[in-house]
């Protein structure tokens, strides 16, 4: 027996209003963090249906600046772990290249905290 629909397009769904397009793109500029995920969410809170597939679509079409490279960021993090703490530990042959800080200020202060419980 065949399908009275067959052969037949199923129904495109409606394209996205310019309203909900505008608002997509002004809550992408307010929280520069959200993604497709969390502004779906939002939407649907408010009641306007659309996917999520779509609204990466129009997220898509924002310049974003380029995210920050390996170097920037171990540059940023890494300040001051060089620094001498009068607690450094020679390795690998002598000189002063193969000194460095061991362990980290950091692991003291982690320790400390731990023991005052």
């Amino acid at each position: 027996m065949k399908s009275v629909n067959s052969g037949a397009r199923p129904a495109a769904l409606p394209a996205l209003s310019p309203e909900a397009r505008r608002l997509i793109l002004q809550m992408a500029a307010a929280n520069p963090v959200w993604r497709a995920r969390r502004i779906h969410g939002e939407l649907k809170m408010l009641g306007i249906v659309v996917s999520e597939r779509t609204v990466s679509r129009v997220l898509r079409t924002i310049p974003r600046p380029p995210s920050q490279t390996w170097k920037t960021f171990l540059k940023n993090h890494l300040v001051g772990f060089g620094q001498p703490t009068g607690r450094t530990k020679q390795i690998f042959g002598s000189g002063t290249r193969g000194r460095f800080n061991w362990p980290p200020k950091s692991h003291f202060r982690f320790r400390n905290r731990a023991c005052q419980r």
